[in-house]
């Protein structure tokens, strides 16, 4: 037996997506019989989510759709079946006309009865190579002799039968269920589908007398196709059914979420609270969210009372659900959980602020603009955060004007933040004006802005160039973390010719570059320099270039080796003890040969750092080394040769 998902009708969803993903100019047939709609702007929404396949990827795309349909009337009936008047089909055809089958049993009319029975009678050639699943991703059962073109037939025929029983050709319907019997399980699963796209009570007493039947127990994908087509004949008995199911505590999470999604088709608003509590107990409930879409209004108070009292965490999912279904009744319940909501909680304050967009956008951002100019700090951080978080660029101008407006310290934070998040990295002008604040942090956050673009870092290598100017030290070591190119002759600059103090933070914005260019300037800046600080942050920062390099350290250093040579015999134990590390990381033989000196060194903090830069090292030389240090007169440095040989 198979153990991938059925694929077919609701679940052909899926892999019509990746033959379909490639299918952008197709042409409908018979295009002369519904030319009299394509002008409306709803044909046209219908015509361009069917050619870009978005439909069957996600539930959304999914209601869309059928609303869409709905709203076409006649027009939306001659659409399906003009994907389904053809003479032959290759895969791409096919898997719009199967499509096409499911849904015009619903959106048709007794007048696509003849047109149906024509196609029965009729058939198709198929012209495309057996299976067409073959390589497509996400199923992994093996490729069986039944997947020939009859299989696809078969599947097919029973979607077209379906279509007519709903559309009142209940003769149809025992050939259906004489094919529930079929020894090949995706033969019998396609049947299963077809007996709940006949939207009959007899489909659903048919179906009910199979969830208990040992051969569908023991099959996940005839399960599946079970608990699909009970939602699929959109009967009452059939939500009474899959209710019972979903309270079957031993049952898979993906057969229960499969009930719900059944539920949301049945449109039955009792059964929100159902779907809701399977909701919260399980994170794999993705057709359990598109049934609280599909029920639209009718669960939009059950969703407004829980979104005033679940977790947070459920929360968020509340909030995407309501702004897909878009009821205006819900905005209440919205402004509600705003109000209740704490400054920190960002993630649920954009998730209700991008609801409340979304159902009502200019009652949102007049809300928010209240909530602004109110003289409660704590609702103007919210309010401020809730506008940063959802892009709400049309408020920055009372941003600003509160801003100008208050002396709080801490607002005047939050406020300068969500502004610069609000503007983003781009806009230099905004930016340029917050670095003359009387507020540091406020300074720095417009430093770190302007820093993640290029054209912002161009304007701060022009204004650092100047030592004097405001956290001149912290801006360059920003400059230093975003990574700046365009820093580079300024870095270099400065440790030529800077001051001390200058030297240092430029050398530790150079370690933070992780940049190779700055090796050799740093390097000669620990050899030539006087100042013993400088030489130190220098050398911290080639250590840290060399970590960012380790991939190609091996191929890089040969430049830079006798420098290293050079600081390991200086007069400074600091210095002879980070060279041992980089020589350590360099790993070449002259490096070794010198670390093998260096073991006598009379520091202990040398000896220790040689120790330390042979870890993970092998062969006769570094055993030599360690062999030696084991040795040692020091407890420290003993202990640590003893862990690098490990």
């Amino acid at each position: 037996m198979g153990t991938g998902r059925l694929i077919v009708l609701k679940n052909l969803f899926s892999f019509v997506s990746y033959l379909f993903c490639f299918l952008s100019g197709y042409l409908f047939a018979s295009q002369a019989n519904i030319r009299v709609v394509t002008d409306s702007a709803v044909w046209d929404q219908a015509v361009a989510l069917m050619q870009s396949a978005a439909w069957q990827c996600d539930g959304d795309a999914q209601i869309r759709m059928e609303k869409l349909l709905m709203q076409l009337g006649t027009s939306g009936e001659s659409l399906l079946k003009s994907f389904l008047d053809k003479q032959s089909l290759n895969a791409k055809q096919y898997c719009l006309a199967l499509y096409a089958a499911t849904l015009l049993g619903r959106f048709g009319s007794p007048d696509s009865v003849p047109f149906l029975r024509e196609r029965l009678v009729t058939g198709y050639q198929l012209v495309f190579p057996a299976p067409i699943l073959k390589g497509a991703p996400g199923f992994s059962w093996q490729q069986r002799e039944n997947f020939d073109q009859s299989y696809y037939q078969h599947l097919l025929t029973v979607t077209i039968m379906a279509s007519l029983v709903r559309l009142g050709e209940t003769d149809y319907l025992k050939k259906i269920e004489e094919e529930v019997g079929h020894p090949q399980v995706e033969w019998a699963a396609a049947a299963i589908q077809a007996l709940g796209q006949t939207g009959s009570l007899q489909a659903v007493e048919i179906l009910h007398g199979l969830i208990s039947d040992q051969r569908v127990n023991e099959n996940s994908m005839l399960m599946e196709a079970c608990l699909q087509a009970l939602g699929n004949t959109g009967q009452f008995p059939s939500a009474l059914v899959l209710m019972s199911l979903i309270q079957r505590k031993s049952w898979p999470a993906r057969w229960k979420d499969l009930c719900c999604g059944s539920l949301g088709k049945i449109g039955l608003a009792s059964a929100t609270p159902v779907i809701l509590s399977f909701c919260r107990e399980s994170t794999a409930c993705q057709e359990a969210e598109v049934a609280l879409q599909r029920l639209g209004k009718a669960a939009t108070g059950y969703l407004t009372e829980a979104l005033l009292s679940d977790k947070s965490a459920h929360t968020t999912k509340w909030c995407k659900i309501l702004a897909k279904i878009g009821s205006p009744e819900a905005m209440a319940g919205f402004r509600t959980l705003w109000e209740k909501t704490g400054c920190q909680e960002k993630e649920t304050l954009a998730a209700v602020t991008e609801a409340m967009l979304a159902v009502e956008p200019e009652e949102t951002e007049l809300f928010l603009k209240q909530k602004l100019l109110d003289k409660d700090g704590v609702t103007v951080r919210k309010a401020a955060t809730s506008i940063a978080a959802t892009g709400i660029r049309s408020l920055k101008g009372v941003l600003i004007q509160v801003l100008k407006g208050t002396e709080n310290a801490e607002l005047r934070k939050a406020l300068v933040k969500s502004l610069i998040q609000l503007a983003g990295c781009d806009e230099i002008s905004f930016l340029q004006t917050l670095l003359s604040d009387k507020q540091e942090e406020i300074r720095l956050a417009s430093l770190t802005a302007l820093s993640g673009s290029e054209e912002g870092r161009k304007f701060l290598v022009e204004y650092l160039s100047n030592p004097s100017a405001l956290d001149w030290e912290k801006g360059i070591r920003i400059l230093g973390v975003a990574q700046s190119r365009e820093a580079f002759p300024l870095f270099v600059r400065f440790l030529a010719e800077g001051e001390e103090k200058q030297k240092i933070a430029v050398s530790l914005a150079c370690g933070d570059t992780g940049d190779w260019q700055f090796v050799k300037p740093l390097l000669s800046k620990v050899v030539d320099d006087e100042s013993l600080e400088v030489k130190k942050a220098a050398v911290y920062s080639v250590e840290q270039i060399f970590l960012a390099n380790r991939a190609f350290l091996k191929e890089r250093s040969q430049s830079v080796l006798p420098l290293l040579l050079k600081i390991s015999s200086s007069q400074q134990v600091v210095l002879r003890a980070k060279s041992a590390i980089l020589l350590g990381l360099v790993g070449r033989q002259s490096g070794l040969n010198r670390l093998l000196e260096m073991a006598e060194d009379p520091e202990v903090e040398v000896r220790k750092s040689v120790a330390l830069a042979l870890a993970g090292y092998r062969g006769e030389k570094v055993f030599q080394i360690l062999d030696r240090l084991l040795q040692d007169t020091n407890e420290e440095v003993r202990r640590q040769a003893a862990e690098s040989l490990r």
